[in-house]
């Protein structure tokens, strides 16, 4: 699977069963950039992992902080993908968040409504 770049993460797609957000502090606005395209070019560059659906990075404000923010079809793709990072490289899984509700303005311009779910 060839990944598409630089889109925003569609946070309603059904099959995104578990998201995983890790929050990473960095000095300046060089070392986020630095740690960003490290992080997503380490998915980039190797086979992607059974299970992603996606995989992003947010630029702090600022200018100290990344925030990585992924979706997975589920937990146990995730875990199974985490034993072996961590095997290779100690470090946080981040959190991890199932959803529970959500709120969007609907796409129809002329209606003034949001749809629950």
């Amino acid at each position: 699977m060839k990944p598409v770049i630089n889109l925003y993460p569609d946070i309603g797609r059904k099959d995104a069963q578990l998201i995983v957000i890790k929050e990473l502090t960095v000095a300046d606005n060089t070392g986020q950039l630095s740690i960003a395209d490290m992080l997503l070019d380490e998915i980039k560059c190797n086979l992607w992992p059974d299970g992603l659906i996606s995989h992003n990075a947010y630029l702090g404000t600022q200018d100290s902080g990344v925030l990585l923010y992924a979706q997975w079809i589920d937990k146990e793709h995730h875990d199974r993908y985490e034993r072996i990072q961590t095997a290779t490289r100690p470090g946080n899984g981040g959190a991890q968040y199932t959803l529970y509700r959500s709120m969007v303005k609907s796409s129809n311009p002329n209606a003034n409504r949001v749809v629950w779910s």
